[in-house]
């Protein structure tokens, strides 16, 4: 059932990637500040 609802919208799953994988990279980003500033 899950698998018939991402072949409908896969544009959608798209842009939901995108999104988190520019989450994940500012996360990253804002880690790294961090620790420069903790050291």
């Amino acid at each position: 059932m899950g698998s018939s609802e991402v072949s409908i919208i896969p544009g959608l799953q798209k842009e939901e990637k995108a999104a988190v994988e520019r989450r994940r990279l500012h996360v990253l980003k804002a880690l790294k500040k961090l620790r420069i500033e903790a050291d």
